[in-house]
Protein backbone atom coordinates (compact mmCIF):
# COMPACT_ATOMS: atom_id res chain seq x y z
CA UNK A 1 0.00 0.00 0.00
CA UNK A 2 1.00 3.63 -0.77
CA UNK A 3 1.53 6.68 0.56
CA UNK A 4 -0.29 9.75 0.80
CA UNK A 5 1.78 12.96 0.58
CA UNK A 6 -0.82 15.83 0.53
CA UNK A 7 -0.87 19.63 1.35
CA UNK A 8 2.70 20.09 2.11
CA UNK A 9 5.41 22.52 1.72
CA UNK A 10 8.36 21.72 0.55
CA UNK A 11 11.04 24.50 -0.18
CA UNK A 12 14.32 25.35 -0.18
CA UNK A 13 16.56 21.59 0.60
CA UNK A 14 19.88 21.09 -0.20
CA UNK A 15 19.12 18.18 -3.07
CA UNK A 16 15.59 17.06 -4.37
CA UNK A 17 12.52 18.01 -3.09
CA UNK A 18 10.61 14.55 -3.10
CA UNK A 19 12.42 11.24 -4.24
CA UNK A 20 9.80 8.76 -5.29
CA UNK A 21 12.82 5.69 -5.51
CA UNK A 22 11.59 2.08 -6.00
CA UNK A 23 7.81 3.53 -4.96
CA UNK A 24 4.85 2.40 -5.96
CA UNK A 25 0.75 3.35 -5.39
CA UNK A 26 1.55 6.94 -3.66
CA UNK A 27 -0.39 9.59 -4.15
CA UNK A 28 0.92 13.03 -4.35
CA UNK A 29 -1.59 16.70 -4.18
CA UNK A 30 -1.88 19.75 -3.47
CA UNK A 31 1.94 20.19 -2.49
CA UNK A 32 3.69 22.89 -3.08
CA UNK A 33 7.34 22.04 -3.90
CA UNK A 34 10.11 25.20 -4.80
CA UNK A 35 13.90 26.26 -4.68
CA UNK A 36 14.97 22.79 -4.49
CA UNK A 37 18.37 22.45 -5.56
CA UNK A 38 17.83 19.64 -7.46
CA UNK A 39 14.98 18.70 -8.74
CA UNK A 40 11.21 19.10 -7.94
CA UNK A 41 10.03 15.59 -7.64
CA UNK A 42 12.34 12.79 -8.59
CA UNK A 43 11.19 9.91 -9.67
CA UNK A 44 13.40 6.50 -10.18
CA UNK A 45 12.52 3.04 -10.54
CA UNK A 46 8.70 4.16 -9.35
CA UNK A 47 5.37 2.92 -11.22
CA UNK A 48 1.03 3.66 -10.61
CA UNK A 49 1.53 6.90 -8.74
CA UNK A 50 -0.56 9.46 -8.79
CA UNK A 51 0.94 13.19 -8.99
CA UNK A 52 -1.73 15.73 -9.26
CA UNK A 53 -2.43 19.18 -8.68
CA UNK A 54 1.09 20.17 -7.09
CA UNK A 55 2.88 23.63 -7.81
CA UNK A 56 6.36 22.91 -8.80
CA UNK A 57 8.22 26.14 -9.22
CA UNK A 58 11.82 27.56 -9.35
CA UNK A 59 13.67 24.38 -8.82
CA UNK A 60 17.18 24.24 -9.71
CA UNK A 61 16.94 21.40 -12.01
CA UNK A 62 13.95 19.57 -13.72
CA UNK A 63 10.68 20.06 -11.97
CA UNK A 64 9.60 16.66 -12.14
CA UNK A 65 12.32 13.99 -14.02
CA UNK A 66 10.97 10.39 -14.16
CA UNK A 67 13.51 7.71 -14.83
CA UNK A 68 12.48 3.98 -15.39
CA UNK A 69 9.62 4.91 -14.59
CA UNK A 70 6.35 3.70 -15.92
CA UNK A 71 2.87 3.74 -15.48
CA UNK A 72 2.67 6.96 -13.22
CA UNK A 73 -0.30 9.57 -13.76
CA UNK A 74 0.48 13.12 -13.81
CA UNK A 75 -2.15 15.50 -14.40
CA UNK A 76 -3.25 19.35 -13.45
CA UNK A 77 0.12 20.28 -12.14
CA UNK A 78 1.38 23.97 -12.66
CA UNK A 79 5.62 23.19 -13.26
CA UNK A 80 7.56 26.72 -13.72
CA UNK A 81 10.63 28.51 -14.00
CA UNK A 82 12.64 25.72 -13.04
CA UNK A 83 16.11 25.87 -14.23
CA UNK A 84 15.89 22.95 -16.49
CA UNK A 85 13.10 21.44 -17.68
CA UNK A 86 9.35 21.33 -16.89
CA UNK A 87 8.97 18.00 -17.03
CA UNK A 88 11.85 15.46 -18.49
CA UNK A 89 11.08 11.43 -18.74
CA UNK A 90 14.10 8.87 -19.46
CA UNK A 91 13.76 5.02 -20.19
CA UNK A 92 10.13 5.82 -19.02
CA UNK A 93 6.93 4.32 -20.76
CA UNK A 94 3.03 4.20 -20.50
CA UNK A 95 2.40 7.36 -18.04
CA UNK A 96 -0.31 9.46 -18.92
CA UNK A 97 1.09 13.13 -18.66
CA UNK A 98 -2.84 15.59 -18.65
CA UNK A 99 -3.50 18.76 -18.36
CA UNK A 100 -1.09 20.43 -16.67
CA UNK A 101 0.59 23.96 -17.32
CA UNK A 102 4.09 23.44 -17.56
CA UNK A 103 5.84 27.32 -18.51
CA UNK A 104 8.91 29.42 -18.35
CA UNK A 105 11.28 26.71 -17.66
CA UNK A 106 14.67 27.16 -18.48
CA UNK A 107 15.23 24.25 -20.55
CA UNK A 108 12.06 22.16 -23.02
CA UNK A 109 8.59 21.84 -21.53
CA UNK A 110 8.26 18.58 -21.76
CA UNK A 111 11.32 16.15 -23.11
CA UNK A 112 11.38 12.32 -23.43
CA UNK A 113 14.39 10.49 -24.16
CA UNK A 114 14.03 6.74 -24.80
CA UNK A 115 10.57 6.71 -23.89
CA UNK A 116 7.95 5.04 -25.18
CA UNK A 117 4.05 4.83 -25.03
CA UNK A 118 3.47 7.99 -23.23
CA UNK A 119 0.28 9.96 -23.38
CA UNK A 120 0.57 14.07 -23.28
CA UNK A 121 -2.67 15.30 -23.64
CA UNK A 122 -4.47 18.43 -23.16
CA UNK A 123 -1.18 20.52 -21.45
CA UNK A 124 -0.36 23.80 -22.00
CA UNK A 125 3.09 24.24 -22.64
CA UNK A 126 4.51 27.73 -23.49
CA UNK A 127 7.13 30.07 -23.06
CA UNK A 128 9.80 27.79 -22.16
CA UNK A 129 13.36 28.89 -23.14
CA UNK A 130 14.55 25.08 -25.28
CA UNK A 131 11.57 23.26 -26.80
CA UNK A 132 7.77 23.12 -26.14
CA UNK A 133 8.10 19.05 -26.38
CA UNK A 134 11.03 17.80 -27.66
CA UNK A 135 11.25 13.58 -28.41
CA UNK A 136 14.52 12.30 -29.27
CA UNK A 137 16.43 9.27 -28.99
CA UNK A 138 13.97 6.78 -30.20
CA UNK A 139 11.02 7.58 -28.13
CA UNK A 140 8.78 5.88 -30.39
CA UNK A 141 4.59 5.02 -30.56
CA UNK A 142 3.89 7.92 -28.17
CA UNK A 143 0.81 10.15 -28.26
CA UNK A 144 0.48 13.61 -28.51
CA UNK A 145 -3.12 15.48 -28.66
CA UNK A 146 -4.95 18.13 -27.88
CA UNK A 147 -1.99 20.29 -26.33
CA UNK A 148 -1.88 23.76 -26.77
CA UNK A 149 2.49 24.74 -27.92
CA UNK A 150 2.83 28.37 -27.43
CA UNK A 151 5.57 31.32 -27.52
CA UNK A 152 8.76 28.91 -26.43
CA UNK A 153 12.02 29.60 -27.53
CA UNK A 154 12.93 27.03 -29.98
CA UNK A 155 10.60 24.26 -31.19
CA UNK A 156 7.38 24.20 -30.36
CA UNK A 157 7.36 20.22 -31.18
CA UNK A 158 10.53 19.01 -32.03
CA UNK A 159 10.66 14.77 -33.15
CA UNK A 160 14.01 13.33 -33.65
CA UNK A 161 15.13 10.38 -34.16
CA UNK A 162 11.93 8.78 -32.71
CA UNK A 163 9.45 6.93 -35.32
CA UNK A 164 5.93 6.16 -35.30
CA UNK A 165 4.69 8.62 -33.19
CA UNK A 166 0.60 10.23 -33.53
CA UNK A 167 -0.16 13.70 -33.36
CA UNK A 168 -4.07 14.89 -33.51
CA UNK A 169 -5.51 18.19 -32.29
CA UNK A 170 -2.49 19.94 -31.04
CA UNK A 171 -2.40 23.84 -31.21
CA UNK A 172 0.82 25.32 -32.25
CA UNK A 173 2.04 29.08 -32.61
CA UNK A 174 4.05 31.68 -32.16
CA UNK A 175 7.27 29.45 -31.04
CA UNK A 176 10.40 30.69 -32.46
CA UNK A 177 10.33 27.47 -35.31
CA UNK A 178 6.78 25.23 -34.37
CA UNK A 179 7.49 22.36 -35.93
CA UNK A 180 9.82 19.50 -36.69
CA UNK A 181 10.96 15.93 -37.39
CA UNK A 182 14.31 14.78 -38.34
CA UNK A 183 16.47 12.12 -38.15
CA UNK A 184 19.15 9.24 -39.26
CA UNK A 185 17.18 6.68 -40.75
CA UNK A 186 14.27 5.82 -43.19
CA UNK A 187 12.25 4.89 -40.13
CA UNK A 188 12.53 8.19 -38.13
CA UNK A 189 10.19 10.10 -40.65
CA UNK A 190 7.16 7.46 -39.99
CA UNK A 191 4.77 9.39 -37.86
CA UNK A 192 1.09 9.10 -37.60
CA UNK A 193 0.23 13.32 -37.72
CA UNK A 194 -3.28 14.12 -38.51
CA UNK A 195 -4.67 16.75 -40.64
CA UNK A 196 -6.19 18.47 -37.43
CA UNK A 197 -3.12 19.43 -36.17
CA UNK A 198 -2.72 23.55 -36.39
CA UNK A 199 -0.06 25.66 -37.20
CA UNK A 200 -0.18 28.88 -37.15
CA UNK A 201 -4.06 28.52 -38.01
CA UNK A 202 -2.82 26.33 -41.30
CA UNK A 203 -2.86 22.23 -41.47
CA UNK A 204 -0.12 20.75 -40.39
CA UNK A 205 -0.14 18.58 -43.89
CA UNK A 206 2.70 15.21 -43.41
CA UNK A 207 1.87 13.03 -45.89
CA UNK A 208 3.43 9.23 -45.90
CA UNK A 209 3.59 6.59 -48.35
CA UNK A 210 0.90 8.41 -50.37
CA UNK A 211 -0.05 8.96 -54.30
CA UNK A 212 -1.78 11.78 -56.75
CA UNK A 213 -1.85 14.60 -53.97
CA UNK A 214 -2.68 18.08 -55.13
CA UNK A 215 -2.36 20.64 -52.32
CA UNK A 216 -3.52 24.52 -53.35
CA UNK A 217 -4.01 27.55 -51.41
CA UNK A 218 -7.56 26.32 -50.28
CA UNK A 219 -6.09 23.28 -48.77
CA UNK A 220 -4.81 26.00 -46.02
CA UNK A 221 -1.98 23.56 -45.47
CA UNK A 222 1.68 24.41 -43.68
CA UNK A 223 3.86 23.18 -43.11
CA UNK A 224 4.41 20.28 -45.32
CA UNK A 225 5.88 16.90 -45.16
CA UNK A 226 6.09 14.38 -47.98
CA UNK A 227 7.70 11.17 -47.24
CA UNK A 228 8.07 8.42 -49.87
CA UNK A 229 5.27 9.61 -51.77
CA UNK A 230 4.35 9.68 -55.50
CA UNK A 231 3.08 12.15 -57.96
CA UNK A 232 2.53 15.45 -55.66
CA UNK A 233 1.80 18.91 -56.16
CA UNK A 234 1.27 22.24 -54.20
CA UNK A 235 0.48 25.51 -55.94
CA UNK A 236 -0.20 28.60 -54.27
CA UNK A 237 1.10 28.17 -50.86
CA UNK A 238 1.93 30.18 -48.00
CA UNK A 239 4.11 28.95 -45.31
CA UNK A 240 5.95 30.55 -42.51
CA UNK A 241 7.24 29.75 -39.23
CA UNK A 242 8.50 26.13 -38.96
CA UNK A 243 11.89 24.65 -39.21
CA UNK A 244 10.79 24.03 -43.58
CA UNK A 245 8.03 24.96 -45.17
CA UNK A 246 8.26 22.49 -47.72
CA UNK A 247 10.21 19.23 -46.95
CA UNK A 248 10.23 16.45 -49.66
CA UNK A 249 12.23 13.00 -48.65
CA UNK A 250 12.40 9.93 -50.61
CA UNK A 251 9.59 11.40 -53.21
CA UNK A 252 9.40 11.17 -57.19
CA UNK A 253 7.50 13.29 -59.59
CA UNK A 254 6.73 16.37 -57.54
CA UNK A 255 6.39 20.18 -58.70
CA UNK A 256 5.54 23.13 -56.24
CA UNK A 257 4.90 26.47 -57.68
CA UNK A 258 4.43 29.66 -56.60
CA UNK A 259 5.02 28.33 -53.10
CA UNK A 260 5.74 31.75 -50.54
CA UNK A 261 7.94 30.40 -47.58
CA UNK A 262 9.45 32.95 -45.05
CA UNK A 263 10.63 33.17 -41.61
CA UNK A 264 11.73 29.39 -41.55
CA UNK A 265 15.12 27.70 -41.37
CA UNK A 266 14.74 26.79 -44.53
CA UNK A 267 11.96 27.62 -47.36
CA UNK A 268 12.29 24.26 -49.19
CA UNK A 269 14.32 21.35 -48.40
CA UNK A 270 14.28 17.93 -51.11
CA UNK A 271 16.27 14.94 -49.32
CA UNK A 272 17.36 11.65 -51.90
CA UNK A 273 14.40 12.23 -54.19
CA UNK A 274 14.00 12.31 -57.84
CA UNK A 275 12.48 14.23 -60.68
CA UNK A 276 11.18 17.34 -58.96
CA UNK A 277 10.05 20.84 -60.00
CA UNK A 278 10.16 24.26 -58.50
CA UNK A 279 8.55 26.96 -60.15
CA UNK A 280 7.92 30.42 -59.41
CA UNK A 281 8.49 30.15 -55.57
CA UNK A 282 9.75 32.82 -53.66
CA UNK A 283 12.08 32.67 -50.46
CA UNK A 284 11.86 35.34 -48.28
CA UNK A 285 15.75 36.27 -47.17
CA UNK A 286 15.36 35.37 -43.59
CA UNK A 287 14.97 31.90 -44.73
CA UNK A 288 18.60 29.80 -45.02
CA UNK A 289 16.69 29.18 -48.84
CA UNK A 290 16.74 26.00 -50.46
CA UNK A 291 18.05 23.14 -49.35
CA UNK A 292 18.63 20.23 -51.47
CA UNK A 293 20.39 17.43 -50.18
CA UNK A 294 19.69 14.98 -53.02
CA UNK A 295 22.70 12.33 -54.31
CA UNK A 296 21.83 12.64 -57.51
CA UNK A 297 24.09 15.02 -59.37
CA UNK A 298 21.81 16.37 -62.05
CA UNK A 299 19.66 17.91 -59.06
CA UNK A 300 22.37 20.94 -59.65
CA UNK A 301 21.30 22.83 -62.44
CA UNK A 302 18.06 23.12 -62.00
CA UNK A 303 18.85 24.38 -57.89
CA UNK A 304 20.59 26.63 -59.17
CA UNK A 305 18.31 28.15 -61.85
CA UNK A 306 15.28 27.67 -59.82
CA UNK A 307 16.98 29.67 -56.25
CA UNK A 308 18.28 32.48 -58.51
CA UNK A 309 14.91 32.85 -60.43
CA UNK A 310 13.06 33.30 -57.43
CA UNK A 311 15.07 36.68 -56.31
CA UNK A 312 15.13 37.78 -59.97
CA UNK A 313 11.43 37.49 -59.68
Amino acid sequence: VGSDVIDNIILLNQKNGVVLDKSTDNNLMNNKISGNTGNGLSLRDSGKNSITSNTIIENHQNGISLFNSDNNYLSENIIERNRQSGLSLADSSSNIIQGNEISANEGDGITLARSIQNIIEKNIVSLNQGNGIFLSIKSKANTLASNKVTGNNNYGILITMSPDNTLRLNLISGNKFNFKVSGTEDEDYYQNITLDNMVEDKNLTYLVNQSDITLNASSNAGPVYCINCTNFSADGLYLNGSSTGVYIRKTNNATLTNITAFDNEHGIAIENSGNVTVLYSYMAIINIGVLIISVKKYWKPLYYSSFILTWII
